[in-house]
């Protein structure tokens, strides 16, 4: 009997096991993401994921040390390209850069960057120019300041509608190695956005020391009173600084110290923070990474927090943790947490990056961190997640760094491949009145009788910034009795209610609500196609507004146009204006030598007119073809005589147009 129990104990755990062994596929190389963070301080590494050009599909920025920064386009196809030198980005090839956050500082509708250096040199702003190119406004936005910077946070810290910067500064050292020679931590600096595209670097409005060797910071609405708090996290807290909490006390232009008496002032040496509810009872709660034990910090009410980390088994207490987050990684409706880790040491030592599924209510987590052990060497520091495929499922990005030419570790993409069929929702803010990217907004859902609360934020985790479009896991609920929106400026709230599951919602502070669809088009050069009613051929995003009965439809059409001589735009399809798979037309064989076939899922006009040409526009078959005759199924033949090459093939069906791009043998 007690081998029995014995044997069926054992088949749980491998099963459980295999399960858990489904929840992440690691896929950077084959998304075409290459990148490593090069710095023998064994510093840096910062990731941002966010949407430069609008067109609702995530990209990637990754900071490289003493590499090439590089900026990482989605195209809507599980694919990336590097445009990096495209977008304008070539600051950084003699300038060591560390972390990175983004946000609409200047309220024109696209979201800039904030990038942080080392070792005495200056941050860089990077302004989005509408999404087609970068270009850095620092110094004549009045960020001048020089120092060894690694986080920066933003916020709307005085509510008055754009974002102010925190940027957090590391140490002062006069000799190598630097963590031998350390002379004194360095000032952190606050600049406040005037709303006329400058900032002022303003005095210490901390009402405490502001010098505490600080590795991450982040913005915080820690008392939940619609004003964002400041969470400052500091390296040699021993030595220097511990962790301060500052609680802003708008309308006045300061913050009080309150590390002391909420119980977070930790004397360690902490490397980042993640912020969510894991308890599910309405406040946020604070998992701080450290060398050594972890700490999760539960809220108690009246700014009290309470180390939980030890009895909760997730302060792991081996090695270095990083870049951290809560997210639902597999939407069951709880909070899960991740945390990057990577040695100090300039070998190829690694170690496992930490995955802990949450249960709520239960209080209490289980390591699964062997999901997203990999065969490659890992060193990671920060992270940043989002939904970078658009599947409802969340995605994580970690920074890998390499401290020596030894070390080959590189970043790692964590696709979610998690078997369940949860449900979800997700939600992208707009201010007006706020920062237009709702940084500091908190948002709700309720449903089944139960709260999720989440927190828009302009940076946490390591020196990196997450998705900006918040997500809630709903298990198998197909609605959400109600959305409500709490926008940090005179607190005002919305709501929504009778939400469907499985919906990215756009919701327009002052402007109501809409669902987002996405659809991503590739042609190639020369070819073009109908978009909302108009012949397009330019590369870039096209926006519709439907109205649907009660619904308000924002459809987001990416145009991807491919160069004409690589070999796989022979086989790039375009899809007609209305992307159903019912009406996709399919043309075979390519190559072809002397007959092709064209079968449509839908109803075809009697007669279909038929155009191929070369490379170069010249016609060189036009024909009308009865497709009622053929039954759907279009055959033409009388090729063998054409050369060899690249054609394109229009097919006329009323007021469709289908475009193909073949290759003849």
């Amino acid at each position: 009997m007690r081998d029995m129990a014995f044997y069926l104990g054992f088949l749980f755990s491998l099963l459980s096991l295999s399960l858990h062994a489904q929840n992440f596929t690691e896929k950077a190389k084959e998304l075409g993401i290459e990148h490593f963070m090069s710095d023998s301080k064994a510093m840096g590494g910062g990731v941002a994921i966010f949407d430069f050009n609008n067109d609702g599909w995530e990209d990637i920025y990754l900071t490289g040390g003493d590499e090439n920064d590089q900026l990482y386009e989605n195209l809507g196809n599980d694919n990336y390209r590097e445009v990096t030198k495209e977008m304008g980005i070539t600051q950084f090839r003699s300038i060591k850069t560390m972390g990175v956050v983004a946000g609409d500082v200047d309220n024109d509708g696209f979201t800039d960057l904030f990038i942080t250096t080392a070792e005495g040199a200056r941050c860089y702003l990077l302004k989005n120019l509408e999404g087609k190119s970068f270009t850095n406004v620092a110094l004549a936005a009045g960020i001048t300041h020089e120092a060894w910077s690694m986080t920066a946070t933003m916020a709307d810290y005085d509510l008055d509608g754009d974002l102010d910067i925190y940027v957090g500064n590391y140490v002062a050292y006069d000799n190598l190695p630097f963590d031998q020679n350390i002379t004194s931590p360095l000032a952190d600096f606050f600049y406040e956005n005037n709303g006329d595209g400058t900032f002022t670097k303003i005095d210490n409005p901390l009402a405490s020391e502001e010098k505490g060797c600080t590795l991450v910071s982040s913005f915080s609405d820690i008392d939940q009173d619609g004003d964002s708090d400041l969470f400052v996290l500091n390296d040699f807290g021993d030595f220097y600084v511990p962790n301060k909490v500052l609680v802003n006390n708008y309308p006045n232009k300061n913050f009080s110290n309150e590390s002391d008496t909420s119980g977070m002032n930790a004397a360690i040496n902490s490397m980042g923070v993640a912020v969510g509810d894991f308890n599910e009872d309405g406040n946020f709660d604070y998992y701080v990474t450290n060398i050594g034990h972890n700490k999760l910090y539960e809220n108690k009410g009246l700014l009290s927090y309470e180390d939980v980390a030890r009895d909760l088994e997730v302060s792991d207490g081996t090695g270095v943790c990083w870049g951290t987050a809560f997210l639902d990684i597999n939407n069951d409706g709880h909070l899960d947490l991740y945390a990057s880790k990577g040695s100090l040491l300039n070998l190829n030592d690694t170690q496992n990056n930490l995955l802990y599924l949450g249960f709520g209510n239960e209080a209490r987590f289980e390591d699964v961190s062997e999901t997203l052990v990999t065969s490659q060497p890992n060193k990671a520091r920060g992270m940043a997640y989002g939904d970078l495929n658009n599947d409802g499922k969340l995605d994580m990005i970690a920074a890998n760094i390499r401290v020596s030419e030894g070390n080959r570790g590189s970043t790692k993409v964590y696709m979610n491949t998690t078997p369940d069929q949860a449900n979800w929702l997700k939600v992208k803010l707009e201010g007006t009145v706020n920062n237009r990217s709702g940084y500091g907004a908190l948002v709700k859902i309720y449903a089944d009788g139960k709260e999720q609360i989440r927190e828009v934020s302009g940076g946490s985790s390591y020196l990196s910034v997450h998705s900006s479009i918040v997500h809630f896991g709903l298990n198998q609920l197909d609605a959400v009795d109600s959305l409500v929106v709490e926008w940090p400026r005179e607190k005002k709230r919305e709501v929504f209610k009778n939400l469907e599951a499985n919906t990215d919602y756009f919701v327009k502070e002052g402007d109501g609500i809409f669902e987002r669809v996405f659809e991503t088009i590739n042609i190639c050069q020369g070819d073009e196609i109908v978009i909302g009613g108009e012949t397009v051929s330019e590369e870039g995003v096209y926006t519709e507004f439907i109205g649907e009965g009660e619904t308000n439809i924002i459809k987001l059409t990416k145009l991807v146009v491919n160069d004409a001589a690589t070999a796989d735009c022979s086989q790039v399809t375009v899809p007609s204006e209305e992307n159903i798979d019912g009406l996709e037309m399919v043309v075979y064989p390519s190559p072809f030598n002397n007959t092709l076939r064209i079968v449509s899922g839908a109803d075809l006009e009697d007669e279909v007119h038929i155009i191929l040409s070369d490379i170069s526009g010249n016609i060189v078959r036009n024909q009308f073809v009865n497709s009622k005759a053929a039954n759907g199924s279009i055959t033409i033949s009388g090729y063998e005589t054409l050369p060899a090459g690249v054609y394109v093939l229009k097919i006329i069906s009323g007021n469709k147009t289908y475009h193909r791009k073949i290759l003849k043998s």
